[in-house]
């Protein structure tokens, strides 16, 4: 173009000032050039004849507001710009104010990712603490009525303690529920934790009079964190606990695969079975989504909690409503 100048100039309290130069104001806030670009937000373009430093000021806009403009010094042959080299400055500040929008966007999503993370690891701190403090004061109304059970109070006596310094650790631990951690984890008896579960929530299950079968394999090793895996178990069978009706029930199956759905294993596959009513066909994308509930009261966060802690393990969580009635969530887990 034969420009003795061509800057990309940011607008400030005292004028136009280019990103390199930080004490220049080159264009000072009040000059009508200024002014011009600060009221339309339209290219100002120098009349033929005008005498001046600069023919042409193309503005930026980011979200509708003016962020910045592209600035052209006059041509060293005085002529002025032809209408292809306006179009050119144009599509320029166009494609500028396109970066610029959508780095803006990215910086607003990346914001609003921390908050909902925040809302939802919040949220779902409140409802691990009362899910087992729900069957803990079973247990403990239940009491009274089984001092001189022995077998319900051993129960009693290992639970209790156990979950309790569940509770006093989970804050600390929780986090680790945000991302998948990079440290190794230790093999763990799932067995020994799912029977553990199935204990602590049975009590819940004689007082609907809902049954409640447990099949597990001994010492299915599993290379997970144990915390999670309670977590995982004691959200699926809460879940399908709420889904039954009064007489109904729920079965929970642990097994070893060497192929699934998702490929060659050796896999585990947590599967827990209810006979309610099912999960309506438009549901079943939503139902791991954080606070979607179909039920009176609900949450909407034992389902994403759980999908979250098997995303962690690099498994995979699937619902389907059974042929006859009843919903079926499988968890499968790779054995490591």
């Amino acid at each position: 173009m034969g420009l003795t100048r061509a800057l990309f100039l940011i607008p400030e309290k005292g004028g136009l000032k280019t990103g390199v130069e930080k004490s220049a104001f080159l264009i000072p806030a009040h000059h009508p050039i200024f002014r011009h670009l600060e009221k339309t937000g339209k290219p100002w373009i120098a009349s033929p004849g005008r005498r001046g430093d600069w023919v042409g000021f193309w503005p930026v806009a980011v979200d509708g507001k003016w962020a910045a403009c592209f600035g052209l010094g006059r041509k060293r042959n005085g002529k002025i710009l032809e209408d292809d080299e306006k179009r050119l400055m144009e599509l320029l500040a166009d494609r500028t104010s396109l970066f610029l929008g959508v780095r803006q966007l990215c910086k607003n999503l990346e914001s609003a990712d921390r908050l909902s993370s925040l809302g939802f690891l919040s949220a779902a701190m409140v409802h691990e603490i009362r899910n087992p403090l729900t069957a803990m004061s079973t247990l403990i109304q239940l009491l009274p009525q089984k001092e001189k059970d022995q077998r319900f109070m051993t129960a009693f006596k290992e639970l209790m303690p156990r979950e309790i310094n569940r509770l006093i650790h989970l804050t600390e631990n929780f986090l680790g529920l945000a991302k998948p951690s990079t440290a190794a984890h230790p093999v763990v008896d799932l067995s020994q934790v799912i029977h553990r579960v199935a204990r602590l929530l049975r009590p819940l299950f004689e007082g609907k009079k809902a049954t409640l079968t447990v099949t597990a394999p001994a010492d299915l090793g599993l290379k997970a964190s144990e915390s999670q895996m309670e977590s995982l178990i004691l959200n699926l069978l809460q879940n399908a606990f709420q889904s039954i009706q009064a007489g109904g029930t729920v079965s929970l199956l642990a097994r070893s695969l060497k192929r699934s759905s998702q490929g060659p294993g050796p896999w585990v596959e947590l599967q827990v079975k209810d006979n309610g009513e099912g999960v309506f066909h438009g549901d079943l994308s939503l139902i791991f989504d954080p606070f979607f509930s179909t039920k009176e009261g609900g949450t909407g966060l034992g389902l994403a909690i759980c999908h979250k802690i098997v995303q962690n393990h690099q498994g995979f969580l699937t619902v389907k409503n059974s042929p006859r009635k009843g919903v079926i969530f499988s968890a499968v887990l790779p054995l490591r």
